[in-house]
């Protein structure tokens, strides 16, 4: 699976109804091993909030993420901002070997504000990154996701794109796409083109 190798600490940000980090935990899990510990599935709304826009399925994850020794959950935290919004303990220098970011989305329809974003994500990533360590970002197909410039926002801070694949929802059972406003609609033939960028810092 590509988040369960050994050894690896990976950081899932805006991970809405928690949904895909609980996939993600399963496969660590089956690893059977103290080395598969260290997922952290970050959110960017509060507790109350996340429970309450997504209700018993964000319930469910949060309650398997906080029991496992394997994982830890944390509520508030901006992708934009991540020194300032990870809890210290989480936010030591150099602390992941992969940063993920799904769908990532400012809840407006306007490219400017979803590229300043982003681009304000790549800014400040690399301060959580162990030297090496990979950033994925998955994105929907189409319009208006291709207007966005992702790999040229990248290459302005310097991460560079090394893969890019298609995004296999089935690889991650009981994970569901989540809008940032509750009740938006995404349409799934949008969703059957999305990929994973993978980026990595040079310089």
């Amino acid at each position: 699976p590509r988040y369960a190798a050994p050894g690896d600490r990976v950081l899932v940000l805006g991970d809405g109804d928690c949904s895909f980090s609980n996939a993600v935990l399963g496969q660590r899990a089956r690893r059977g091993d103290a080395e598969a510990e260290g997922l952290i599935c970050t959110c960017l709304d509060e507790r109350d909030v996340v429970t309450a826009k997504y209700g018993p399925a964000a319930r469910k994850a949060i309650s398997a993420l906080e029991a496992s020794a394997l994982s830890n959950i944390c509520f508030g935290v901006d992708a934009t901002a991540l020194l300032d919004t990870l809890p210290r303990s989480v936010a030591a220098a150099d602390s992941f070997n992969c940063v993920v970011f799904n769908f990532p989305h400012t809840g407006s329809q306007r490219v400017h504000e979803n590229r300043a974003m982003l681009s304000s994500f790549f800014g400040n990533v690399g301060s959580v990154l162990v030297p090496g360590g990979r950033v994925d970002v998955a994105m929907n197909g189409g319009p208006p996701y291709n207007k966005w410039g992702l790999t040229e926002l990248a290459e302005a801070h310097k991460f560079l794109l090394v893969d890019r694949n298609p995004f296999r929802f089935e690889d991650y059972p009981g994970y569901s796409h989540r809008t940032t406003l509750r009740g938006a609609a995404v349409p799934s033939p949008q969703l059957k083109r999305s990929e994973i960028f993978t980026f990595m810092a040079v310089g």
